[in-house]
């Protein structure tokens, strides 16, 4: 039997994330929405990922600040997070 995918959905659009999640949970992920504000720690926030481990992350480019950003190249970068 094969693992159900986790998906972390990241973006500042209400509407968005809304569509994604429909469509991504009628597809059989295990969908999870977050908002990485800029008032949050960009440790804090990849240590949040790293417990949450998922198998996808989709952030809206359109929205994304440069910390949201930086946070996706800090998993990247990251030997234990770099499969995400």
């Amino acid at each position: 039997m094969d693992k159900i995918k986790r998906i972390l959905i990241v973006s500042g659009d209400e509407k968005l994330k809304d569509v994604l999640s429909f469509c991504f949970d009628g597809w059989g992920y295990e969908v999870f929405l977050q908002n990485l504000y800029l008032s949050q720690n960009v440790i804090a926030s990849v240590e949040s990922i790293k417990k949450f481990s998922p198998d996808i992350i989709v952030l809206d480019i359109q929205h994304a600040s440069k910390e949201q950003i930086n946070i996706c190249k800090i998993l990247k970068e990251n030997f234990t997070t770099a499969f995400i």
